[in-house]
């Protein structure tokens, strides 16, 4: 992971992102079906130039993959786990459309609980993550999935993977 936060700053919480949850009928159908990914059509232009704008503002947010809304615990780590990062977004093409697409296509491919969006050197990233409440697992996890950082919502700081050995 980068050097970013996953989630929004732990002082100020998510009142700035305003994006209430919005589903579209093709969603709500999704949903109905027992489909485990957010559809692309579930998230409004709205709601993604918001998202778009506050993870470029804030350095990044961790979303509820279902509702794609900001979740913040008070405890725990955010950990990436895909090798490396799922998808870049250059910060000059994130149009609302293609921050959408990104967002589902991580869902579709990894099934994710959560999703962990950061900026970092000009491109925004967007990975499936997880939520784990041990610093020990968060490390495992880490190292598992070639990962650079891992986010603590406890602290609100992102932590460095520790390599073994070193």
């Amino acid at each position: 992971m980068a050097k970013k936060p996953l989630s929004p700053d732990a002082k100020g919480g998510t009142a700035g992102i305003s994006m209430g949850r919005v589903q579209s009928n093709a969603a709500a159908a999704n949903k109905r079906a027992g489909a485990g990914s957010v559809a692309k059509s579930s998230m409004d232009k709205a709601k993604a130039q918001a998202l778009r704008g506050y993870i470029l503002r804030k350095g990044g947010v961790t979303l509820n993959t279902k509702t794609m809304n900001p979740v913040s615990p008070k405890r725990g780590y955010s950990v990436g786990v895909a090798p490396k990062t799922a998808t870049k977004i250059g910060a000059g093409r994130a149009t609302p459309g293609r921050v959408t697409g990104a967002f589902s296509n991580v869902a579709q491919k990894y099934n994710p609980k959560n999703l962990g969006a950061w900026f970092d050197k000009g491109q925004i990233h967007i990975d499936p993550v997880k939520i784990v409440k041990s610093y020990g697992k968060a490390q495992n996890l880490g190292r598992k999935f070639n990962q650079e950082s891992i986010y603590s919502f406890t602290s609100g700081k992102t932590l460095r993977v520790l390599r073994r050995g070193k």
